[in-house]
């Protein structure tokens, strides 16, 4: 009962973690962001546009700004998984649990970094708005930190539209990849 328990739990954590990425440490060095100590978000540098985390992108927005509702789905997703993770490790207190869910999750989201073909983008479950961005180019112009939603934003463009992206829930929700 004990090694069921720990499955449940470690497959709990695995969901959690990868809805939510809890890990994301992004530090401004001026020139460049740097994400988990080893990538690199320059000024002019080119991110690529992965499918929508829903129907719509919850990350990623064209300049007019964000919704309330946007915000509050962000901040909904990131508390539920941060409590349940956080929950997680104190209930098993199996650091090989924690290790191995993190390995997986690292694996998962590699493969879902591909190219998308005209074909895949349109069987997607996404709005047409949504469609049109999957698997663009953005270019990074600037970005900045917001101090009421503790997080950076990017803001460039995807062809000649400007975006804005919330960069830790694009990252958690791969919604980009780096």
């Amino acid at each position: 009962m004990n090694s069921t328990i720990k499955i449940i739990l470690g497959g709990l954590f695995l969901l959690i973690s990868f809805i939510s990425k809890a890990q994301i440490n992004i530090q401004n060095k001026g020139e460049y962001l740097l994400i988990n100590d080893s990538t690199k978000i320059i000024r002019g540098g080119i991110i690529k546009i992965n499918k929508p985390y829903q129907y719509d992108f919850i990350a990623i927005q064209q300049q007019q700004g964000f919704s309330l509702k946007k915000v509050m789905q962000i901040a909904n997703v990131a508390s539920v998984g941060g409590a349940l993770g956080t929950s997680i490790g104190g209930i098993t207190k199996s650091t090989e649990i924690i290790v191995t869910g993190a390995k997986v999750v690292n694996h998962a989201h590699n493969v879902n970094n591909i190219i998308w073909t005209a074909e895949q983008i349109g069987q997607l479950n996404a709005s047409s708005k949504a469609k049109k961005i999957v698997g663009k180019d953005f270019v990074v112009v600037d970005w900045d930190f917001d101090q009421d939603e503790n997080t950076f934003f990017l803001v460039g463009k995807i062809e000649s539209k400007k975006y804005k992206i919330f960069l830790q829930n694009a990252i958690a929700l791969n919604e980009i990849n780096l």
